[in-house]
Protein backbone atom coordinates (compact mmCIF):
# COMPACT_ATOMS: atom_id res chain seq x y z
CA UNK A 1 0.00 0.00 0.00
CA UNK A 2 2.97 2.51 0.40
CA UNK A 3 3.77 2.23 -3.04
CA UNK A 4 0.40 4.09 -4.18
CA UNK A 5 0.40 6.67 -1.64
CA UNK A 6 4.26 7.31 -1.32
CA UNK A 7 4.71 9.01 1.77
CA UNK A 8 1.64 10.90 2.32
CA UNK A 9 0.53 8.70 4.76
CA UNK A 10 4.30 9.36 7.00
CA UNK A 11 3.61 12.70 6.43
CA UNK A 12 0.17 12.88 7.87
CA UNK A 13 1.75 10.64 11.14
CA UNK A 14 4.54 13.22 11.24
CA UNK A 15 2.20 16.01 11.17
CA UNK A 16 -0.39 14.44 13.30
CA UNK A 17 2.15 14.08 16.32
CA UNK A 18 3.90 17.40 15.75
CA UNK A 19 0.30 18.87 16.45
CA UNK A 20 -0.53 16.45 19.13
CA UNK A 21 2.67 17.80 20.73
CA UNK A 22 1.94 21.59 20.26
CA UNK A 23 -1.27 20.79 21.78
CA UNK A 24 -0.24 19.65 25.14
CA UNK A 25 1.86 22.53 25.66
CA UNK A 26 -0.43 24.97 26.72
CA UNK A 27 1.25 27.97 25.26
CA UNK A 28 0.93 26.39 21.62
CA UNK A 29 -2.56 25.12 22.10
CA UNK A 30 -4.00 27.50 19.77
CA UNK A 31 -0.70 26.51 17.20
CA UNK A 32 -1.43 22.97 17.67
CA UNK A 33 -5.36 23.51 16.42
CA UNK A 34 -4.64 25.48 13.93
CA UNK A 35 -2.49 22.57 12.56
CA UNK A 36 -4.48 20.04 12.72
CA UNK A 37 -7.71 21.12 11.35
CA UNK A 38 -7.09 20.44 7.85
CA UNK A 39 -5.84 17.01 8.98
CA UNK A 40 -8.57 15.91 10.93
CA UNK A 41 -10.86 17.69 7.98
CA UNK A 42 -8.66 15.38 5.45
CA UNK A 43 -9.22 12.26 7.17
CA UNK A 44 -12.95 12.87 7.86
CA UNK A 45 -13.43 13.43 4.10
CA UNK A 46 -11.59 10.45 3.26
CA UNK A 47 -13.48 8.10 6.15
CA UNK A 48 -16.72 9.03 4.16
CA UNK A 49 -15.77 8.68 0.49
CA UNK A 50 -14.10 4.94 1.58
CA UNK A 51 -17.46 4.41 4.10
CA UNK A 52 -14.55 3.61 6.66
CA UNK A 53 -15.88 2.22 9.94
CA UNK A 54 -14.68 4.74 11.79
CA UNK A 55 -15.76 7.61 10.22
CA UNK A 56 -17.54 8.79 13.76
CA UNK A 57 -14.86 8.76 15.38
CA UNK A 58 -12.86 11.22 12.97
CA UNK A 59 -16.01 13.22 13.05
CA UNK A 60 -15.93 13.66 16.79
CA UNK A 61 -12.06 14.58 16.29
CA UNK A 62 -13.09 17.25 14.14
CA UNK A 63 -15.65 18.15 16.20
CA UNK A 64 -13.68 18.53 19.60
CA UNK A 65 -11.34 20.51 16.93
CA UNK A 66 -13.21 22.71 16.22
CA UNK A 67 -14.28 23.45 20.10
CA UNK A 68 -10.56 24.16 20.51
CA UNK A 69 -10.88 26.57 17.54
CA UNK A 70 -13.81 28.32 18.89
CA UNK A 71 -12.26 28.32 22.64
CA UNK A 72 -9.62 30.37 21.21
CA UNK A 73 -11.53 32.55 19.18
CA UNK A 74 -10.25 36.18 20.84
CA UNK A 75 -6.55 35.65 19.45
CA UNK A 76 -7.97 33.60 16.14
CA UNK A 77 -10.44 36.89 15.20
CA UNK A 78 -7.58 38.85 14.21
CA UNK A 79 -6.20 35.99 11.49
CA UNK A 80 -9.74 35.15 10.10
CA UNK A 81 -11.25 37.73 7.19
CA UNK A 82 -14.21 37.97 9.66
CA UNK A 83 -14.31 40.76 11.37
CA UNK A 84 -13.69 44.63 9.55
CA UNK A 85 -10.26 46.02 9.46
CA UNK A 86 -11.09 48.63 11.63
CA UNK A 87 -10.75 46.15 14.93
CA UNK A 88 -7.23 45.31 13.73
CA UNK A 89 -5.75 48.18 15.52
CA UNK A 90 -7.76 47.45 18.33
CA UNK A 91 -5.78 45.87 21.68
CA UNK A 92 -6.56 42.03 23.27
CA UNK A 93 -8.34 42.29 26.13
CA UNK A 94 -8.78 39.02 27.82
CA UNK A 95 -12.48 37.24 28.66
CA UNK A 96 -12.48 37.82 32.20
CA UNK A 97 -15.81 36.32 32.10
CA UNK A 98 -16.48 33.38 34.55
CA UNK A 99 -20.34 32.75 32.73
CA UNK A 100 -20.17 29.18 31.67
CA UNK A 101 -21.58 29.24 27.70
CA UNK A 102 -24.68 27.04 28.01
CA UNK A 103 -25.87 27.60 24.03
CA UNK A 104 -22.42 26.87 23.34
CA UNK A 105 -22.21 23.65 25.61
CA UNK A 106 -25.89 22.99 24.61
CA UNK A 107 -24.56 22.84 21.06
CA UNK A 108 -21.78 20.70 21.14
CA UNK A 109 -24.09 17.93 23.24
CA UNK A 110 -26.38 18.17 20.38
CA UNK A 111 -23.27 17.76 17.81
CA UNK A 112 -22.01 14.80 19.21
CA UNK A 113 -25.15 12.92 20.22
CA UNK A 114 -25.90 13.50 16.22
CA UNK A 115 -22.82 11.84 15.13
CA UNK A 116 -23.81 8.91 17.26
CA UNK A 117 -27.21 8.42 16.23
CA UNK A 118 -26.76 8.37 12.08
Amino acid sequence: MSRRTGFYYTFIGVSQLTAALLLLIPRTTLLGAIIYFPIILNICALTYATRFEGARIATLMLLANVFLLCWDYAPLKYVLPLESSSDVGATLKPNTSRKFPFVFFACVVAAVVSVMIS
